[in-house]
């Protein structure tokens, strides 16, 4: 006898691993139109990633669906994880290529030679002329190895307020170099 869609759902949020297997075969059209649809806009993402990712929305979709609501149908509220879980990970691989493609500040020798300490110090007084005063105070910190999170609490920042910093920091520095 097939269960109905809510008896599934109470299934899966008591752990029933068979009740989310058939969950998930009737949610296989979904599933694979939602990937189909991603992997065709995003050549560079792996289907079968992007399929593993929705499965996990639809899992995490049985866990949270409030089986008492009657305002949201299990469907349309599984699509919408399904879809948020896929634009963020094409977000992040566009993040994540983004940053392959930037070139990395150099890391300043802490022993320059005499002449590489003038060179610093011309640089450096190049530096300071770009950049706000934030900046300048986030590009000392990233230059002697501080992590992002250690930068932002050094500074009482936002973790995204440092990455947005270095992101201009970087961009300045290839237009000037």
């Amino acid at each position: 006898m097939e269960k109905s869609l809510i008896e599934k759902l109470r299934a899966v949020q008591d752990g029933d691993e068979l009740a989310f297997s058939s969950l998930c075969d009737d949610y296989a059209g979904l599933i694979g139109s939602m990937t189909q649809s991603f992997s065709e806009s995003c050549p560079d993402l792996d289907r079968d990633d992007l399929k593993q990712e929705a499965i996990m929305a639809l899992y995490k979709a049985a866990l949270r669906f409030r089986l008492e609501q009657t305002e949201v149908t299990f469907g349309l509220y599984a699509k919408i994880c399904i879809k948020n879980r896929l634009i963020s990970v094409r977000r992040k691989m566009a993040s994540q290529s983004r940053l392959k493609s930037e070139p990395s500040i150099p890391k300043l020798d802490p022993t320059p030679s005499p002449r590489g300490a003038e060179e610093i110090r011309r640089l450096s007084g190049e530096v300071q002329a770009l950049l706000s005063p934030f900046e300048q105070k986030v590009f000392t910190l990233y230059a002697n190895k501080c992590s992002y999170s250690e930068i932002a609490r050094e500074l009482s920042q936002s973790v995204k307020s440092v990455d947005n910093a270095v992101y201009r920091i970087k961009r300045k520095l290839r237009k000037r170099l």
